[in-house]
């Protein structure tokens, strides 16, 4: 429901959530729960191969040991691996809610690949490459969720004892 209420906003109204689903069923059809779906899993998959990829390099890099390494040595390899992967992500994190958020003015259907090339040229003709960095620095703090992971995962394996 993303609608502020301003009088330039050209976004539909709802009621509450339940408004949402019943308009979004009865006017789109049961796919329209499933919208977005494609780019989220593109963005999910490519964060996960990095981060993982980047945090084992990481490891290897810096010699990570879990018996002998601090907290600190986990946070620095996981900071590293979660800057380093919004980095590359964060045009496919930008691109998926200027898709979401588009109101196509013709009302046509438009498929997600057909859209989401559209509004991808219309970004880079018209804000040029910068656009898909935007949020970036806001992004960072994202990479706390991997670093607050990893720890608590390096730190119980510790504790019990685990060896690879």
């Amino acid at each position: 429901i993303v609608n502020d209420g301003s009088v330039n906003n050209h976004l539909p109204k709802y009621k509450d959530v339940f408004d949402v689903f019943k308009r979004m069923y009865w006017e789109e059809g049961i796919l329209s729960f499933y919208w977005g779906t494609f780019i989220n899993l593109l963005g999910n998959t490519v964060s996960n191969i990095l981060f993982f990829t980047i945090y084992a390099d990481g490891k290897k890099r810096y010699n990570y040991s879990r018996e002998n390494s601090s907290l600190f040595d986990t946070v620095f390899i996981s900071m590293r691996a979660g800057v380093f992967t919004m980095l590359i992500t964060n045009p496919i994190w930008v691109l998926k809610t200027r898709t979401m958020l588009h109101l196509n003015e013709r009302s046509q259907k438009i498929s997600g690949y057909k859209l989401t090339k559209e509004i991808l040229s219309d970004m880079l003709s018209k804000e040029g490459t910068k656009a898909l960095f935007w949020g970036y620095p806001i992004s960072i703090f994202l990479s706390l969720y991997g670093m607050i992971s990893m720890s608590i995962y390096e730190t119980v394996l510790k504790a019990f004892d685990y060896t690879e």
